[in-house]
This record gives C-alpha cells, structure tokens and sequence, in this order.
C-alpha cells in the first residue's frame, strides 16, 4: 500500500476553489493585458499554471460527491455556453472564434467521460474505460478545448489514481512536460491539492464560482479596450 503524502496544513473546497480562481484571473490578465516581454508577465502565468489543475482535481471530488450528476452536467454545459462569447471576446477580440473553446467545455467533456466510464465499470466492460479515454480525449482535441487532450488525460488521472497522490503528481509533471513551456509549472498545483482533507468548507456561493468564469473575462476585455 502506497505511503499517504501529507502536509502540515489543510484546505476545503472552498479554499481551493478561491486558490484556482485567483490563479486563473491573474492567469488571464498577464495574457489580456500584460506585455509578454516583462517578468511580470512570467510570474502570473506561472501563478496561473496552478488553476486548471485545481479545477481538474474539484471536478472529479464533484463527481463522486455530487447529489444530481445529470443536473451537474447541465450546469456545466450552460456556463460554457455563457461563458463563450466572454471568452473569444477577452483572448482573440471577436464575438466568435471557432479555434479554440473554453476551459468549461474541456471540464464539461470530462464530466460527461467520467460518467461513461462509471457506467462501463458496472457494466464490467473495462475494455470500454480505455476506449472512452480515447474517444474523449480525441472530442476535446477536435472540438479544440483549452487544454484539448491533455486537460481530459488530466481529468482521468485524478479520477483513476484518486488514491495514489505520488501517482498523481509524478503523472501530472508528465503532462506539463508533455504540455510544453510554462505549463510545466502546473506541478505546483500538487502543493494545494494535497492539503486537501474532505472537507468542503464554506457554502453558498457555488453560483458565484460559474459566473465569476464569464464576467471576470468581460472586465478584462472592457480594460483592454480602455487601453486601446
């Protein structure tokens, strides 16, 4: 049996939640607004390798946690509509880009796997687990997701290897590495994620997470275009 990695301190959801969410603002406005040629610009994208880590590691503990799986999903798929727009708006300065999607629709996709994947299992069709890996994995690279492949390779091995932090963690750095350049640094997402211990923490604002996805790409695409 694999020996527990622990640390000193602990976080709820809610902490890691607020983690990813910060991360992935300063993640956004180094890449909306900031000169790539400055190190200030480094240093918040490397603070924003630790969101979409995060968010993988919540969507699975969502999963296995979640009292409607189906209204789950649903709630997904709108936000990433919603958040669409907002999003081709921030990054590429149009209503409408068709060459890349949002991150929502990466972790939606993964949703959708994970509850393939249950269903196979009872089933007893494991041989099916690795085709739906595959067959989602290809969805979100044709579908062109933000992290395509290797954001659903991602969502899989926080599920599969739920138990196995040093897995997890040994795994995640392949896929930085696999990834290329800064995202290497997502590795440091392992620090958070460890101190996880269960507990969900503060309630309440499970809606304010979604929209804050949206809203925070609109300011900063109206800062941009204040800079202009």
């Amino acid at each position: 049996m694999e020996k527990k990695l622990s640390l000193n301190f602990h976080m709820t959801v809610f902490q890691l939640k607020m983690i990813a969410m910060t991360a992935m603002f300063l993640d956004h406005a180094a890449a909306v607004l900031i000169n790539p040629d400055l190190p200030l610009y480094f240093v918040m994208r490397v603070i924003g390798r630790l969101a979409f880590p995060i968010y993988c590691f919540l969507l699975v503990e969502g999963f296995y946690h979640t009292r409607n799986l189906k209204k789950y999903i649903i709630r997904l798929g709108a936000f990433a509509l919603l958040s669409e727009i907002p999003f081709d708006l921030a990054f590429f300065h149009r209503f409408f880009y068709p060459g890349h999607q949002n991150t929502l629709f990466t972790l939606l996709i993964g949703m959708v796997m994970l509850a393939v994947i249950e269903y196979c299992r009872k089933k007893e069709k494991e041989l099916m687990v690795g085709i739906a890996l595959i067959g989602f994995s290809l969805l979100a690279f044709l579908f062109k997701t933000d992290y395509d492949a290797l954001g659903i390779i991602m969502i899989f091995v926080f599920y599969e290897y739920r138990d196995k932090k040093k897995l997890q963690a040994l795994l995640l750095l392949i896929i930085g590495i696999l990834s290329g350049g800064i995202q290497t640094f997502s590795i440091l997402a392992v620090i958070p994620i460890l101190s996880y211990r269960g507990e969900k923490g503060r309630g309440g604002l499970k809606y304010f997470f979604y929209l804050f996805y949206p809203f925070h790409l609109l300011f900063l695409y109206i800062i941009y275009l204040l800079k202009i």
